[in-house]
């Protein structure tokens, strides 16, 4: 199980919690997430997100690990997926955004406009303001360890390209997490969902960071491929 920064009070609020309904919902949900053929994504802040599916697989981080080879974060909860590169659209932020160095608590939102898989403009207040630092200081590091060979010279340009890349888009499931600003419960809160901006973490799309940003109360339509429409107010 991996948990950074969890401390007692989200061990004994957010992981016990009544699994198998969890499962139930997540493996749902996941099997929604492989007939897509695109999900959008609105919230009452403004967010209108355009997610390409097409051959896209949801995974899970539900909490599941009965079994010898599985595991993943506690507090579980959430099917996400790595959205393919014609996604396009806004999404405001108004939940918290990774930071290179912390979390981000918004006291206002601040908005990712996307194109093509990749964030092109961040605007807002101070919060997009830091978001932008951080995005800064990601492609600093970034030529920072092609310079010392960290990165090679022949994934230099895989790492430059995917430090703006839409790295993930996740569903929140667990009844009991909170926002608190740890995003291993974070991006687990029920009624919320989230996207990321770098690395992927499967390989395709490698960056040297991944950085989650949370919207509340989002209204998520996932569009099959047989042309039938599925809405989810998680």
């Amino acid at each position: 199980a991996w948990c950074p920064a969890a401390d007692l009070d989200t061990f004994c609020r957010a992981v016990p919690v009544d699994y198998e309904v969890m499962w139930k919902k997540a493996k749902d949900l996941n099997k929604l997430f492989d007939r897509a053929e695109s999900i959008h994504i609105t919230t009452p802040a403004g967010t209108d997100l355009h997610l390409d599916m097409d051959d896209v697989q949801g995974m899970l981080d539900d909490g599941d690990y009965r079994y010898p080879g599985s595991g993943g974060n506690l507090p579980a909860g959430e099917v996400f997926c790595v959205p393919a590169r014609n996604s396009y659209g806004i999404a405001v932020i108004d939940g918290t955004a990774s930071l290179l160095n912390g979390t981000l608590v918004p006291r206002q939102p601040f908005e990712l406009r996307i194109e093509q898989g990749q964030v092109v403009v961040v605007e807002g207040g101070d919060e997009a303001e830091q978001f932008k630092a951080t995005l800064k200081e990601m492609k600093a590091v970034t030529e920072s360890q092609i310079r010392k060979g960290i990165i090679s010279s022949g994934q230099a340009d895989n790492y430059r390209r995917h430090c703006l890349n839409l790295a993930e888009f996740g569903i929140g499931l667990n009844e009991h997490a909170k926002i608190v600003g740890n995003m291993t419960e974070d991006e687990k809160v029920l009624n919320t969902c989230h996207v990321a901006v770098g690395d992927d973490c499967y390989g395709k799309a490698p960056a040297v960071a991944h950085l989650d940003c949370i919207m509340k109360d989002p209204t998520i339509t996932i569009n099959l491929e047989d042309g039938e429409s599925v809405i989810i107010q998680p």
